[in-house]
């Protein structure tokens, strides 16, 4: 895939995550309210310790991974411990043991460890094509395995949730199999001495930076977190089944993996943050007309919005995040999947209490103002080199003055 089989295997570990996410998540929020009896509060408490456990965990397991120069055995920490979380969330434990298994187990993202993987291949030349389409269209392994899982999903919650539980469980083995046993480390290489005697790839992060990018991408999960906790409840009111709003998310996931291929090459002739952001606006214009215009059928109509904004956030983003420090790649990932963790923390009760104040589906209107306000973050934020001294990989941030760093430019 993408000029380099090494690849394959990590997009077969991406789609397999992503099936096992698509039939789980979101009918989670439908779980807690019709098995458990929980309202909206405890919808937002669930996604909450999934939020504070990412907060804490993904940064780790990056900074492990930078330091060890190698991806592979986070991945498969991370894909074992969303095993044994569904598991634990097939098993029907009492609540507080369902916000211990959020929390603890499902926190761990696979996704952070396999994006730094792909930006290692990137950074040696074994990804051949640029650099913002490469992360974009690899993105669309996730988005295909919705597009499967997310209808599956729903059909097997007409016979009980807790079987898509216990298959997701098993789609994450099957991932972690598949890293353990088909993906590759990228070539190393000995690090290049930096200035001041430094080594690349041992200084300190760029934490001015990445706080603003990690900042606009909390707020913007924030208003994304509507997406997951609101939207399926929302339809159920309309009268939805559960097939039904499986469906809906299925024609979501076709939608981004349309949107993502263009738009990473679009991030290769433009400043990265730019194409982040305008994806991003795609969102807000997503709830706005969900807002306004009541039913099922406007939230068909304007899922490719939400498409765009995963096309700028995640397709372009966990490369543009990179940009920001690339001699930490996978504390700058993880960094990016905590900021969801922040976001997940405010959108809950945001979304919540839009809805006791301003009911469904007006309440929609403060996860896009939220998004916005991300959009303004992410669009201050500078990268440490240009696009494509990025891609030649930390190496490339050694050289001196009028080398490749030089010569690749800052982003404008």
């Amino acid at each position: 895939m993408l000029g380099d089989a090494r690849l394959g295997p990590v997009a077969a570990a991406l789609f397999l995550h992503g099936m096992s996410q698509g039939m789980s998540v979101p009918l989670i929020a439908l779980w807690l309210v019709r098995d458990y009896h929980r309202g909206p509060g405890a919808v937002a408490a669930y996604f909450a310790c999934t939020a504070g456990g990412g907060l804490l965990l993904n940064p780790l397991l990056g900074r492990i991974s930078d330091r060890m120069g190698r991806r592979r055995p986070v991945a498969v920490t991370a894909a074992l411990l969303q095993s044994l979380g569904l598991a634990a969330l097939a098993l029907r434990p009492p609540f507080a043991g369902v916000l211990g298994a959020a929390a603890l187990l499902l926190s761990a993202q696979v996704q952070p460890p396999l994006f730094a993987l792909i930006n290692d291949h990137v950074g040696t030349g074994t990804a051949r094509l640029p650099r913002g389409f490469t992360v974009a269209t690899l993105r669309g392994a996730v988005s295909a395995a919705w597009m499967v899982g997310a209808p599956a999903g729903g059909l097997l919650a007409a016979t009980g949730l807790r079987s898509a539980f216990a298959l997701g469980a098993g789609l994450n083995l099957a991932a972690l199999l598949t890293v353990a046993f088909a993906c590759r480390e990228a070539p190393r290489r000995p690090a290049a001495p930096a200035r001041g005697g430094a080594t690349a790839g041992r200084g300190a992060a760029r934490w001015p930076q990445l706080a603003l990018f990690s900042a606009g991408a909390a707020l913007a999960v924030a208003g994304n977190t509507a997406k997951m906790q609101a939207v399926p409840l929302y339809l159920a009111r309309l009268g939805l089944g559960t097939p039904g709003i499986g469906g809906l998310y299925g024609w979501m996931a076709f939608t981004e993996l349309v949107a993502l291929p263009p738009w990473g090459a679009l991030a290769d002739r433009i400043p990265r943050r730019w194409a982040v952001a305008l994806g991003m606006l795609g969102g807000a214009a997503f709830f706005v007309a969900v807002a306004l215009v009541p039913g099922p059928l406007a939230v068909l109509a304007a899922f490719p919005g939400m498409a765009l904004f995963v096309a700028g956030l995640y397709g372009v983003g966990l490369g543009y995040v990179q940009d920001l420090d690339p001699a930490h790649a996978g504390l700058a990932g993880g960094l990016f999947f905590a900021a969801q963790g922040i976001g997940q923390m405010i959108g809950g009760p945001a979304v919540a209490l839009g809805d006791a104040r301003l009911g469904l589906p007006r309440a929609f209107l403060v996860p896009g103002c939220l998004i916005l306000a991300g959009v303004a973050a992410v669009a201050r934020t500078r990268p440490s080199v240009g696009p494509r001294a990025a891609e030649l990989g930390p190496a490339a941030l050694a050289a001196p003055v009028g080398g490749a760093a030089a010569s690749a430019g800052a982003e404008p």
